[in-house]
């Protein structure tokens, strides 16, 4: 069921560097670095999603499967639709999960 859409307003940057070759480091930080999780909708701060573009980027783009379903309507404008799914023979360099020591990858669809 749909909710009330909610609002909120942070200067954002979002930096991209090459680090080393063939990868790629992103990083995100808002206007109040002090912020907390009940600052945002529903308690759940997002981090992250401007690295999902970097799935385009040739140093990625053969680690995806992927086929243009055709075109859509996405904000009143036409648009490509692209279904894309990680590889299972290729090494998944776009998301994961840190824990301690521990890094697990996650399959991005």
């Amino acid at each position: 069921m749909a909710s009330t859409p909610e609002k909120r307003k942070f200067d954002y940057l979002v930096s991209v560097q090459e680090v080393t070759p063939g990868s790629l480091n992103v990083d995100e930080y808002r206007s109040n670095s002090n912020h907390a999780a009940v600052d945002f909708p529903g308690g759940i701060e997002t981090r992250g999603l401007p690295a999902l573009v970097l799935i385009f980027h040739p140093y990625n783009v053969g680690s995806f499967e992927m086929s243009c379903e055709g075109l859509t309507h996405w904000n009143g404008k036409q648009a490509w639709q692209v279904h894309f799914r990680q590889r299972s023979d290729k090494p998944n360099r776009i998301r994961a999960y840190r824990l301690g020591l521990m890094v697990l990858p996650i399959q991005l669809r």
